[in-house]
């Protein structure tokens, strides 16, 4: 995964924002990935680095979203995830900002167990 495909995957749980994708692997994307790593903290060790384990981990969590969704689950956040995400909100009337996150709540709905905490 590129760091923008990472950045992506992290704004998608709602870790960082869609605006703050710059490709850039910094402080920012460093928190954010100790983040992901702490709620999947049975799976990952928490060091802020985007290893392999790590980016497996984070394909394999989006693909579980996108079975869901009915979009290809190819493990990877771009403008078809981001839509169906929206769309699903919309009709299961989960409270939303409009930007296509797959917060917890959103994971809840559709019924998956992604986080350890």
């Amino acid at each position: 995964m590129s760091t923008q495909d990472i950045q992506m995957t992290l704004a998608f749980f709602a870790i960082m924002t869609y605006e703050d994708v710059d490709g850039v692997y910094g402080e920012q994307t460093s928190t954010a990935v100790s983040v992901y790593q702490s709620w999947r903290q049975n799976h990952l060790e928490m060091d802020g680095i985007a290893g392999a384990q790590t980016q497996t981990d984070m394909l394999w969590a989006v693909s579980q979203v996108q079975s869901k969704l009915g979009v290809a689950a190819d493990g990877y956040v771009g403008n078809q995830t981001i839509q169906a995400v929206k769309n699903f909100q919309a009709a299961a009337q989960v409270p939303t900002t409009g930007y296509g996150y797959a917060n917890r709540l959103t994971v809840e709905r559709l019924g998956l167990s992604l986080w350890d905490s």
